[in-house]
């Protein structure tokens, strides 16, 4: 009896390690719906929602709404990687709404986007604020506002790094036309801009027109 239990032991424990490290089968070997099912699966893109996460990578759609962190970081550089594996240079769309974050993670991911032949499109939408503010103004594709997003630059403070600081300043000299007394203030301030503003200080390319008629 002693001998059985140890044997089913051994067993249940292999097939649990091979469940969970079993290698995932090359996205270039599946089509989208086998291969978003086993994204999901394996646990690369953890969402509310498996099912409506499933639909949106089918579609090559990255719909990110939380701050920006190195949990963030992880999954949109996942996604942008696997999706430019899957099918290299379609465009991607990405729906952006950010509170902001840590500096270091969304240029990781800049850095990312701008490595691959897919286009990266950006939609922002709310509040897209700091660090979610320079992945929008990075697109490598179309930059697009809805009508009423609010579009934020964050100004360091003047004991940051100094290599921190010139990176920053030269991302938004080279990226947008925002003021460069914006750039320049070193008073932790936020300067908001709505959408017609960030499309004058070319942060974005254009503002989302709605297909409904208004009153």
């Amino acid at each position: 009896m002693r001998h059985y239990l140890i044997v089913t032991i051994i067993a249940f424990l292999a097939l649990l390690t091979y469940t969970v490290y079993r290698p995932a089968t090359p996205p270039s070997t599946m089509n989208p719906a086998d291969w978003s099912d086993a994204l999901i699966a394996d646990g690369a893109f953890l969402s509310e929602s498996s099912v409506l996460e499933k639909g949106h990578l089918e579609q090559r759609r990255i719909i990110s709404t939380t701050c920006v962190n190195a949990k963030l970081c992880h999954r949109l550089i996942s996604q942008l990687l696997t999706l430019e594996q899957l099918a290299p240079g379609k465009p991607i769309d990405l729906y952006l709404r950010s509170d902001g974050g840590w500096e270091g993670d969304i240029f990781a991911v800049i850095d990312v986007m701008h490595s691959i032949n897919s286009p990266v499109h950006i939609h922002a939408m709310g509040d897209v604020c700091s660090a979610g503010a320079m992945l929008l103004t990075a697109a490598t594709g179309e930059r697009v506002a809805y009508p009423h997003s609010i579009i934020s630059y964050h100004s360091l403070t003047d004991d940051e790094l100094q290599h921190n600081m010139d990176r920053y300043q030269s991302f938004w000299r080279t990226y947008s036309e925002i003021p460069e007394d914006w750039i320049l203030d070193t008073s932790d301030e936020f300067y908001d801009m709505n959408a017609q503003e960030a499309l004058q200080n070319k942060v974005i390319d254009r503002i989302q027109s709605s297909v409904h008629s208004t009153k």
